[in-house]
């Protein structure tokens, strides 16, 4: 044994005492201190990783809800027009507005559809083309807080209403130029 561990030998042995020395101790502390860090940092990362899955969960029942509202509507429409020049009096409309989506009918005005806690720190895109009979919407959903794109639903739907009807939508957006925020009158 070595100068100082030969002097603790000793001293136990006089003594009968048993223990540790305070570099021992503050050793240990430090290990333990690094470890309770490390097990936090985990938590934390587990917390961050369920809020991020429940915000994406929450912005993709809001776009889809969205996007069948206008779904429903539009597909049994007689007839559809997009952006008209002169608003026609006897249609209903859907439009976004302050990135929230308007719905009104013929003697009433619009209403925010779903009210302003459903967009809370959200604000909502639309964007339309048709071809023939079917409608292209992409409904996007953004953070206004963190400006950051959450969720995009694209898709299409046939108007089976304006097919069985012989028509065609009125001012059809092409697929090269879509309508961003349209206002779109239907009956």
């Amino acid at each position: 044994m070595s100068g100082g561990g030969e002097r603790r030998a000793r001293f136990r042995a006089a003594t009968g005492k048993r223990g540790f020395t305070l570099v021992e101790l503050i050793v240990s502390m430090g290990i333990m201190t690094a470890l309770i860090g490390l097990v936090i940092a985990v938590i934390m990362a587990a917390f961050g990783n369920y809020d991020r899955g429940a915000r994406l969960t929450d912005a993709k029942q809001k776009v889809q809800s969205i996007y069948n509202f206008c779904e429903r509507r539009l597909a049994e429409a007689s007839a559809v027009s997009i952006n008209p020049a002169v608003a026609p009096g006897t249609e209903s409309v859907i439009y976004v507005s302050g990135g929230h989506l308007f719905f009104g009918t013929p003697g009433s005005s619009a209403v925010d559809i779903f009210g302003s806690e459903f967009y809370a720190g959200h604000e909502v895109r639309i964007l339309v083309y048709c071809e023939g009979t079917v409608m292209h919407l992409t409904v996007e959903l953004r953070d206004t807080r963190e400006n950051k794109l959450l969720y995009v639903r694209e898709g299409a739907f046939s108007l089976s209403g304006l097919r069985l009807a012989g028509k065609t939508v009125t001012n059809p957006p092409a697929a090269a130029n879509p309508a961003v925020n349209p206002r779109i009158y239907f009956h």
